[in-house]
Formats: C-alpha cells, structure tokens, sequence
C-alpha cells in the first residue's frame, strides 16, 4: 500500500519541472522575438526619419545652387550698364527669394527629421531591459 501512494508523488515533480522548463524556454523565445520585433521597428521609424533629414538636405543642396546662381545675376546686375531700364526686382532678387524660401523649407525639414530621430529611442533598449531581467 506505501508503494501506490508514493507513485503518483513522485511523477507529480519530474512532471511539473518538465513543463516548467518547457515554460520558461517558450517565454525566452517569446522575449527575444519581442525584442527582435522592436528593434526592426524602431529601425523602420529611424529609417523614416532619415529619409526626412535627406529629403531636407537635397533641398538645401538646391537652395545652394539657386543662391550661386543669384550671386551670378547680382555680379551682372551690378556690372551691367546704367542705360538698361532699370526693373522693380531684378532677376537676382527673385533668385534670392526662391533660394530663401527653398533654405527655410529644407532647414525646417532637416530639423523636423533631426527631432524624430532623436525622439524615437535607442534600438537596444529592448536588448538591454532583456539583459537586466537575465540578470
């Protein structure tokens, strides 16, 4: 009779521990797809914002080159001889203006980019608040 009451016992741990470990591996997968998922989120939103810092950049790039060709226009008006009539805004103002206004678009959108990618955090937070509850 001591041998049917200590059979049922005995199984009940070796069982309970088998599932536990089987547990706690599902829950690691679990953590490191979690994580994985993060970061591939987190480098989509970087992504994103980097394409905005570009995007901002090529349009200062352009505004560069309207302003050389404004200086250009100025440097000829500037030279040109008093006889012409003169105009109420010469070429190279107009240059200026579309430079300016292109300038001001693209430093906006450099600094709007520059915002999101620093307010969207670290990819490795994820990684590093995993390795804290390994620990």
């Amino acid at each position: 009779m001591k041998d049917t009451l200590d059979t049922p016992i005995e199984r009940i741990p070796t069982s309970l521990v088998g599932k536990i470990v089987k547990d706690l591996q599902v829950l690691v997968d679990l953590q490191f797809r979690l994580a994985q998922a993060n970061v591939e989120r987190e480098l989509k939103q970087r992504a994103m914002a980097m394409s905005i810092v570009a995007l901002g950049g090529a349009m200062l790039g352009l505004s560069a080159i309207l302003a050389s060709m404004g200086c250009v226009h100025f440097l000829h008006w500037l030279v040109s001889p008093a006889a012409d009539p003169p105009e109420w805004l010469p070429m190279w103002g107009c240059f200026a203006i579309v430079t300016a206004l292109i300038a001001m678009a693209g430093g906006a959108t450099v600094l709007i980019g520059r915002r999101l990618f620093r307010a969207w955090g670290s990819s490795f937070k994820s990684f590093d608040t995993l390795n804290r509850k390994m620990q």
